[in-house]
C-alpha cells in the first residue's frame, strides 16, 4: 500500500492525475499521472487502485462522489491523502478476503514547491486553444480553459501549461541576461589585469630610473664631500710643514674658512636639488 500526500504548488492548480471509470463500478483505478506534477512526485502511478480518499472509503463509492471529494479537497484545501495500491495486490486481497490496513502503507508526500529540475515546456503555442499566447509585445492573451491561473509575469488569467510557457520563457531570457553579464564581467577582468600589468610595467621603468638618479646623486654628493675632506687634509698637512713664525696666520685663515657656511651651502644644495629630482619622477 501507498499513502500518497498531495499537495498543490503555487504555481500549480492540478494534482495532475485523472480517474478512470471503465467498468462503470469501483473500485477506480487512475489512468492517467501527468508527469512532473504533484501526483507524480508524490507517488501516485498509473493503474493505481484508489482505497481511500482522507481516511474515507471510496472502494463502494460511486465515482462522481470520488471526483466531487478529490475536487472539493484541491479547490478548497489544496491537499488530499490518497491511499492505493496495484491492481494485482487488489486482486489478491480481493480474493483472499483479507481487509487492507492503512498503518502499513508507505508514506510518500509531494514536495511543498515545485522542484528546480524539473523543466517547463518552451512551445510558445497554447494546446488548449491553438493560438499564439505570447507575442513579441509579451502580453498573453486569456486562457479559455477551464482551470485558470495568474501568469506571475503578465497577470493574465490562463492555462497552467501556459502560464509554464510564460515562466519557461522569461527564464530562458533571464538565463540569457545572466550570460551577457557574466561575459561583461570577464571582460572587465580582462581590462584590468591589462592595465594593471601596463601600471606595474611602468612602474618598473619609472623605479631604474630612480634607481639611476639616485646613484648619480649620490656620487655627485659624495665626491663634493671627498673633496671637502682632501682640502682639510692638505691644510692640515700645510699647517703642520710650516715655520712658526707663519702657524698663527694659517689657522687664522684655516679658522676662517671652516667657519664660512657657503661650502657647506653648497653640500645641502645638491642634496636638495636631488630629493625635489626624486619627487618629480615619482
Amino acid at each position: 500500500f501507498r499513502l500518497c500526500r498531495l499537495h498543490l504548488w503555487s504555481n500549480y492548480c492540478e494534482f495532475g492525475f485523472c480517474i478512470a471509470n471503465l467498468a462503470g463500478e469501483p473500485p477506480f483505478t487512475v489512468n492517467t499521472v501527468i508527469a512532473n506534477t504533484p501526483a507524480s512526485t508524490g507517488g501516485l502511478r498509473n493503474k493505481d487502485v484508489l482505497l481511500q480518499v482522507n481516511d474515507v472509503d471510496v472502494t463502494n463509492a460511486e465515482y462522481k462522489f470520488v471526483v466531487q471529494f478529490i475536487e472539493n479537497r484541491r479547490d478548497n484545501v489544496g491537499s488530499i491523502d490518497i491511499l492505493v495500491c496495484e491492481s494485482e495486490d487488489y486482486q489478491n486481497m480481493k480474493f483472499g478476503n483479507k481487509l487492507f490496513d492503512p498503518n502499513l502503507a508507505i508514506l510518500l508526500e509531494t514536495p511543498s514547491q515545485m522542484p528546480v529540475e524539473i523543466s517547463h515546456p518552451s512551445n510558445v503555442e497554447c494546446s488548449k486553444h491553438n493560438q499564439p499566447i505570447f507575442p513579441s509585445s509579451w502580453t498573453s492573451v486569456d486562457c479559455r480553459h477551464s482551470h485558470q491561473v495568474q501568469c506571475l509575469h503578465c497577470s493574465k488569467l490562463v492555462c497552467m501549461e501556459c502560464a509554464q510557457k510564460h515562466v519557461s520563457m522569461v527564464n530562458d531570457r533571464v538565463g540569457e541576461t545572466q550570460h551577457l553579464f557574466n561575459s561583461k564581467i570577464d571582460v572587465l577582468n580582462q581590462i584590468e589585469k591589462k592595465l594593471k600589468d601596463e601600471i606595474s610595467l611602468e612602474f618598473k621603468k619609472a623605479m631604474r630610473q630612480l634607481i639611476k638618479e639616485r646613484d648619480r646623486c649620490y656620487a655627485q654628493l659624495t665626491e663634493k664631500i671627498e673633496t671637502k675632506k682632501r682640502d682639510i687634509t692638505a691644510n692640515n698637512d700645510k699647517m703642520l710643514k710650516l715655520p712658526l713664525n707663519e702657524v698663527s696666520v694659517f689657522i687664522d685663515k684655516a679658522l676662517e674658512q671652516l667657519s664660512n657656511l657657503s661650502e657647506l651651502e653648497k653640500l645641502f644644495s645638491i642634496v636638495s636639488v636631488a630629493r625635489m629630482q626624486l619627487q618629480a619622477k615619482v
